[in-house]
């Protein structure tokens, strides 16, 4: 294996046990991400950053997917940064998942709408072999 083969393996290992995911989870959002990832920078811009929740979703456009709140998930997801790193990726995943979680754990009332966007695009992803899992 090389070593940058290498390397990953372990930041996807360090990232499962730091976040109590299985690191099977962390692998295949990781692919996500590098497909994401159209100009092979290791970081993800607004544009491809939308166009990959347009992906898991099926969405035929960002106004279908998420409406007028492209700006609210991209603000959540990069902190104000230009680009977005695997890890805030992940961050923004399983922030997006703990609110879609919280909101039917209370009463719907209590979600914020714009997190229930999300549950398209995050309930069920294509993983590498085409399969999907559920990720709420």
């Amino acid at each position: 294996a090389s070593v940058e083969a290498i390397r990953k393996y372990r930041l996807q290992r360090a990232l499962a046990a730091a976040h109590s995911m299985p690191t099977t989870e962390v692998v295949e959002l990781y692919e996500e991400f590098l497909v994401a990832d159209t100009d092979r920078g290791g970081d993800i811009n607004r544009q491809e950053f939308i166009a990959l929740l347009l992906r898991l979703s099926g969405a035929d456009d960002a106004s279908s997917l998420i409406g007028g709140h492209q700006e609210f998930f991209w603000k959540e997801a990069s902190g104000g940064k230009d680009t977005i790193s695997f890890e805030d990726y992940l961050a923004f995943h399983m922030n997006a998942t703990r609110h879609m979680e919280a909101g039917y754990a209370a009463t719907l009332s209590t979600l914020d709408p714009r997190w229930e966007i999300l549950r398209t695009a995050f309930q069920r992803t294509p993983n590498a072999g085409g399969a999907s899992r559920s990720t709420v």
